[in-house]
């Protein structure tokens, strides 16, 4: 990456730490800057266990699933028959 590729991406990492900062991001935006974080961590942490077996990434990837496709998706049918206009995980976007 180039010096002013470099530093392009850093002001723009810290205007975002900015407006999260000061309350100027919305709720659907502020939920992708924290996917990009956990996406992040992820890709860090395999990189630093290289030793993860096929088998713990399957239980990791199985678990994920389990709890966006089970427990996120009741919790908003239960909203929704509640009355709740919308999901509060925001899982209406991410299909």
């Amino acid at each position: 990456m180039s010096k002013v590729n470099k530093e392009l991406m850093i002001e723009y990492l810290k205007d975002i730490v900015n407006d999260v900062d000061n309350d100027k991001v919305e709720a659907t935006q502020l939920q992708r800057i924290g996917l990009f974080l956990m996406e992040y961590k992820f890709n860090m942490s395999l990189d630093e266990n290289e030793d993860i077996t096929e088998k713990d990434l399957m239980r990791f990837l199985l678990t994920g699933w389990y709890i966006y496709t089970i427990v996120l998706k009741t919790k908003t049918k239960t909203d929704e028959s509640s009355g709740c206009e919308s999901s509060t995980y925001g899982d209406d976007e991410m299909e």
